[in-house]
């Protein structure tokens, strides 16, 4: 079993996701800046907004590593204990987030919208995957996949006879256009 460390570093999805977080709460604060430039009301509390922005930003991406953690977690048991830990990661998580949401309402300290707006992120960052895949393959390279199973697990698995005839019926396959 992988550990968190292993499992955020070698999870590419999980690092695209985050990518698409960050593209789409960068383009929100671009608006709160220029908003603020046409509008003395927002200049005035542009922290307040971005404070909340950026705190929406980091429980997006909480909320992200946290999903992935708990479905890779949830993927080494048996559907119906899988599901329950999914359901009480979810809830947990959600919990966390409603506590947090709770406090920013009362203490006003931080926009509770903008927070908000930055915890879309991460619905965003999902839609944003395409364009952080781009952005990952120009720094980083091509992704590559390692193979599911080593061929020795393959043999194990199928049986070297089953895995040779499957082989050889398919170099068989008789070509219809003759």
């Amino acid at each position: 079993m992988e550990t968190r460390a292993e499992i955020l570093r070698n999870n590419r999805t999980l690092t695209e996701l985050i990518i698409g977080i960050f593209i789409f709460d960068i383009f929100c604060q671009i608006c709160f800046l220029l908003s603020g430039l046409f509008t003395d009301k927002v200049t005035g509390r542009l922290l307040y907004y971005s404070a909340g922005l950026w705190l929406g930003m980091i429980l997006a991406v909480c909320a992200g590593v946290h999903m992935n953690l708990s479905i890779s977690r949830a993927l080494n048991f048996d559907p119906g204990t899988a599901q329950k830990i999914v359901r009480k990661d979810s809830l947990l998580r959600y919990g966390v987030i409603l506590i947090i949401f709770g406090l920013l309402m009362v203490t006003d300290v931080i926009s509770p919208l903008s927070t908000f707006l930055g915890l879309m992120g991460l619905k965003a960052g999902a839609y944003l995957n395409g364009a952080a895949k781009k952005i990952l393959n120009r720094f980083i390279g091509e992704e590559e996949l390692k193979p599911l199973l080593t061929p020795e697990e393959q043999d194990e698995l199928y049986g070297k006879k089953n895995k040779d005839e499957l082989s050889e019926g398919v170099k068989e396959t008789p070509d219809e256009n003759k």
